[in-house]
C-alpha cells in the first residue's frame, strides 16, 4: 500500500494542465466493415469526433496504406478546415489493380498545413479489385458455440463483371486446412451486383474449431479463382453446447456482495440422460473462495433456453470469466465448458456508470484529457476518496497527470475525475480506480477497467496505435493475396506485451526470411513479404509470441 500512496501523493492537479493546446480523434466508424473484398471506384467512408484547440482550425487527412507506403491508384475525398468539436467524415477508394489496404493513415494538420500535429494508424483489411464481397453478417455472431449440424448462416453483398456469373463458397478453415466432417453452400450469383442469403456451413459430427472462414469468387465454370480471402472468426462445433449467451451486467462494473449477475442462454444436447448446467464464475483461473450460484438448470429434452445467476458474497474480487458448464447430471462428467469474457468486482463498496469522454479508442496529442464520470455506494464511515490512475501494460503510465479526489460521503452518489500525459507518448490500455478510506491511507479496493488511449504524435515518437478494439487473444490469420507474386501481406495479433518473431521457412524447414523480431504491446498487426528474390513453391510462415506458436502455409506462383 505505501508504494501506491507515495504515486498518488505527488500527482498534479489537473487546473496546470488545461492550458495546454490538444486534438483528439474518437468515435471512429468505417463503412463497409473490415474485412471486405471491395470493387474498383468503391468507397469506404470513415466518420470520426474531434476536438481540437487549434484556433485556426484543422485539416483531417485519412488515406489508405499498403504496408508502410500510400496505396496504390486511391483518390480521396475533399479536403476543409474543422474548428472546435464536431464530426467530420472522409473517404477512400482504389481506381484500379488489385491492391491490399491493411491500415488507414490519420494526419492532423494545422489550417495553413505547416504543422503535422497528430499522425496514427487503423488497421483494417480491404481487398480491392474487380469483383467484390462485403457487408459480410454471420449468425451466430462468432465466438459463439455451435452445436454439430446447426449452420452458420452467411449474408453479404457482391458486384462482379464476370460474364455468366460466378460462383461464391463459404468454406469452414482450422487452421491452414479446410475443416473436417464439414457441409457447405455453394451460391451462383448472376454478373452485376446483389445479395448472398443462402451460403453457410456447419460441422456434421465430432467436436470441432473453425477459426476461418473462406470466401471463394469463381467463374461459373469454376475454373478461374477471381477472390480468394479468409475471414478470422471463432467457433466451437459439439454434440453439445451452449449458445446466445447474455450477461447482465454486461459492461465493465462493480458490484456489491451478494449482488446478482443474470445469466441467460441457449442450449443443446445429444445425450438422451438428464444434463445439469451451471454459471460459473472465475478470478485468474481460478473459483473464488466464496460464491453462490444458481441452483442447476436439470434438463431432459435436447434444446431449449434457460436462465440462470451467480454471486460472490465475502472479499474484494474481480470475476474476469463465466464458465457456462454442461453436465452429466448421471456420471458427473462435464459435457461442454464454453467461457465468457467479463469484469465485474464484487466488494462491499462499489463503482458503477463508468462513463470516459472521449469515449475509447481515443487518439490524443500530449496533454489531452480524460474525463471520466462513475457512480458510487459505500458504507465506509467517514466517506471514501476515489483515485482513477491510467495504466500501460501491468504498470502506471510515465509522465501521466491525474485529477485529486475530493471526500465522498457515505451512501450513494457520483463523481468526476480526469487525466492526462504531460510529456512524451504513450498507449493507455487500462485504467484503475482505486477507492480509499478517508484519510487516503488505506486502499479498500481496486477495479481496473480497459480502454484504449494512445497520446503522442506518432509520425516522431514510433508509438503505433494498431487497434480500435481490445485484443484479447492471439491470432496468426491467412496471408493475402495466396497464391501471390512477389509481395503479400501477413497479419496478427497480440493480447499482451511480448517479444514477437515472425519468419519464413521453405518446405525443408530452413529460414529464408525473418519479418519481425522485436517487442510490440498489444494490438494488431500486418506485415509485408516481398518474396522478388525467391523462387515459386510452398513455404511456411511462423510467429512466435511468449509461450505462443502457430504456423500457416503460403504460396509464391509466378
Amino acid at each position: 500500500m505505501k508504494h501506491l500512496f507515495k504515486i498518488l501523493f505527488t500527482l498534479t492537479p489537473l487546473f496546470l494542465i488545461n492550458a495546454a493546446k490538444s486534438d483528439v480523434i474518437y468515435n471512429i466508424g468505417i463503412n463497409p466493415k473490415s474485412e471486405a473484398a471491395l470493387q474498383w471506384n468503391q468507397n469506404v467512408y470513415i466518420a470520426f469526433s474531434y476536438k481540437t484547440s487549434e484556433a485556426s482550425g484543422v485539416k483531417i487527412y485519412a488515406d489508405p496504406m499498403s504496408g508502410d507506403s500510400l496505396a496504390a491508384n486511391y483518390t480521396v475525398g475533399g479536403v476543409i478546415i474543422y474548428h472546435g468539436n464536431g464530426t467530420g467524415s472522409k473517404s477512400f477508394t482504389i481506381t484500379t489493380g488489385n491492391v491490399v489496404v491493411d491500415k488507414i493513415r490519420f494526419q492532423v494538420y494545422d489550417a495553413n498545413q505547416n504543422t503535422l500535429i497528430l499522425e496514427f494508424f487503423i488497421p483494417v483489411k480491404f481487398y480491392f479489385s474487380e469483383n467484390a464481397i462485403y457487408n459480410i453478417q454471420l449468425s451466430p455472431a462468432t465466438y459463439s458455440a455451435v452445436q454439430d449440424s446447426q449452420f452458420v448462416n452467411i449474408t453479404f453483398n457482391y458486384i462482379t463483371t464476370q460474364a455468366g456469373g460466378v460462383r461464391i463458397a463459404t468454406i469452414p478453415k482450422t487452421g491452414l486446412s479446410i475443416a473436417q466432417n464439414f457441409s457447405y453452400y455453394e451460391w451462383l450469383c448472376p454478373t452485376g451486383s446483389g445479395s448472398g442469403t443462402a451460403n453457410k456451413f456447419t460441422i456434421l459430427k465430432d467436436i470441432a474449431y473453425v477459426d476461418g472462414i473462406e470466401f471463394l469468387m469463381r467463374d461459373n465454370n469454376k475454373t478461374t479463382t477471381l477472390l480468394d480471402f479468409v475471414m478470422p472468426v471463432k467457433y466451437k462445433f459439439s454434440p453439445n453446447a451452449i449458445s446466445d449467451i447474455v450477461i447482465s451486467p454486461s459492461t465493465a462494473t462493480g458490484l456489491l456482495l451478494n449482488e446478482q449477475v443474470n445469466v441467460s442462454f441457449a442450449y443443446g444436447k445429444s445425450a438422451t440422460d438428464t444434463v445439469t448446467i451451471f454459471p460459473i464464475p472465475y478470478s485468474n483461473g481460478t473459483l473464488p473462495i466464496h460464491y453462490t450460484v444458481s441452483g442447476p438448470v436439470i434438463r431432459a429434452t435436447g434444446s431449449g433456453t434457460k436462465n440462470g445467476w451467480f454471486t460472490v458474497t465475502s472479499g474484494s474480487i474481480t470475476i474476469d470469466t463465466v464458465h457456462l458448464e454442461m453436465w452429466d447430471g448421471g456420471k458427473g462428467q462435464v459435457l461442454f465448458d464454453w467461457p465468457v469474457p467479463v469484469n465485474l468486482h464484487f466488494a462491499s463498496s462499489k463503482i458503477t456508470d463508468i462513463v470516459f469522454d472521449p469515449t475509447s479508442a481515443a487518439y490524443f496529442t500530449t496533454n489531452g484529457q480524460v474525463n471520466i464520470s462513475f457512480g458510487y455506494t459505500t458504507s465506509e464511515a467517514g466517506g471514501i476518496k476515489i483515485i482513477t490512475l491510467p495504466k500501460s501494460g501491468s504498470s502506471f503510465t510515465p509522465g501521466s497527470t491525474a485529477s485529486v479526489s475530493p471526500l465522498y460521503p457515505t451512501g450513494s452518489g457520483s463523481g468526476t475525475s480526469s487525466f492526462t500525459i504531460t510529456g512524451g507518448s504513450a498507449i493507455i490500455d487500462s485504467v484503475s480506480f482505486q477507492m480509499y478510506d478517508a484519510t487516503q491511507t488505506t486502499l479498500l479496493q481496486e477495479f481496473v477497467v480497459p480502454v484504449k488511449f494512445y497520446f503522442g504524435n506518432q509520425a516522431s515518437t514510433g508509438v503505433k496505435a494498431n487497434s480500435t478494439e481490445i485484443v484479447t487473444k492471439f491470432v496468426l490469420s491467412q496471408n493475402y493475396p495466396n497464391p501471390f507474386n512477389p509481395s503479400t501481406t501477413i497479419s496478427f495479433a497480440i493480447p499482451s506485451k511480448a517479444y514477437v518473431t515472425l519468419k519464413v521457412f521453405d518446405i525443408m524447414g530452413r529460414e529464408v526470411a525473418t519479418i519481425v523480431s522485436e517487442e510490440l504491446s498489444a494490438g494488431n498487426y500486418s506485415r509485408q513479404w516481398n518474396a522478388a528474390n525467391m523462387s515459386s513453391g510452398i513455404y511456411f510462415y511462423r510467429l512466435q509470441a511468449g509461450s505462443y506458436t502457430e504456423t500457416k502455409k503460403l504460396v509464391l506462383l509466378r
